[in-house]
């Protein structure tokens, strides 16, 4: 059962406000944040080093993808591919601001495409900041923001249901996606809320859609311990209930998931086993000092029942990342 279109994009909301309020405690920094979140909500501690971690692990893993790509940068070796083309495609985007962090500091070195899809209400209220304030429209350059839509060379606002992949397809290649082209696809905390059906057909769409890919989704996982149970009736009862996670309830579900979409190379670990590989003991110690936090035995529940997986395709001749978890 899945919940309704509106209640899914009020998910936004939540997690806008979730790492607004992390940002504003010093767990990171985002500049860009503050923009679309004038007043976060409180969240306890707990939330807030969890909402950390999953924030600086979409940026890692971001990070990773663009490396081999960035003109004079990190990426050398056999994997470099200083000043290629490469595309981002953020399902369910949200209020995420992850071009903005990448266009504000290596932009300029970088030749990347970002495309951000979701729910139509959501995409009109991320236009309608962006185009309202100077600190993003200037990093948005050549915008064409006729329609529903938000159009660049580098940046495109897309507003499509990702069940409906003819439109989405014809939409992307309306908006300058290129099937040739290494792409880094993204849901964070997405796919979790669509059928399985739905949610395999558009892992399955993406790696077909490049000859080189990664795939990355951040979700909650373990349904059946009693947190897990705990976990999917507080999100059913805000209308938002679990739709896939019956189907894919423990990593091994996860990985023969990407698996048989179309992504041979698959990793996936808990938030729990990544928190150390995120935060160095040094910002371990900096983090445990912004709050006083005494639910450490709830916090890794929660940590572990939720997982960050990746899919990797990319031609044996070309071989551009390895192991982004470790």
């Amino acid at each position: 059962m899945e919940g309704t279109d509106d209640d899914v994009a009020a998910t936004n909301d939540d997690a806008a406000h979730s790492k607004a309020m992390a940002v504003g405690k010093g767990y990171f920094k985002d500049p860009y944040l503050n923009f679309f979140v004038r007043k976060p909500k409180w969240s306890p501690p707990l939330m807030n080093r969890g909402t950390a971690a999953r924030a600086i692990l979409i940026r890692s893993l971001m990070d990773k993808f663009l490396a081999p790509f960035i003109r004079g940068g990190p990426g050398g070796g056999a994997g470099n591919r200083s000043g290629e083309r490469c595309q981002v495609v953020v399902y369910g985007a949200g209020f995420d601001t992850n071009y903005f962090r990448v266009a504000s500091s290596i932009g300029a070195q970088l030749n990347v495409a970002y495309f951000e899809v979701d729910f139509q209400n959501v995409i009109a209220a991320k236009k309608r900041v962006i185009l309202g304030t100077s600190e993003l429209s200037d990093l948005v350059p050549g915008a064409n923001s006729g329609g529903e839509h938000l159009i660049s060379p580098t940046y495109s606002l897309l507003a499509a249901d990702l069940r409906n992949l003819p439109a989405l397809t014809e939409l992307l290649s309306q908006s300058g996606f290129q099937r040739d082209v290494p792409t880094l696809f993204l849901s964070e905390a997405v796919l979790m809320y669509t059928n399985p059906v739905d949610s395999e057909a558009l892992i399955r769409w993406s790696a077909g859609s490049s000859p080189s890919s990664m795939f990355v989704i951040y979700e909650p996982f373990s349904p059946t311990d009693s947190f897990g149970r705990k976990m999917i009736e507080n999100l059913k009862r805000r209308g938002v209930p679990l739709a896939s996670i019956e189907k894919y309830p423990t990593l091994e579900a996860q990985n023969l998931r990407f698996r048989e979409c179309g992504y041979p190379v698959v990793e996936s670990r808990t938030m729990l086993d990544m928190y150390p590989r995120l935060f160095d003991q040094t910002e371990q110690r900096r983090i445990a000092r912004l709050e006083m936090m005494d639910e450490f035995e709830e916090f890794n529940l929660l940590m572990s029942h939720y997982c960050v997986v990746v899919g990797l395709k990319q031609p044996s001749d070309k071989s551009t990342w390895s192991s982004p978890l470790l």
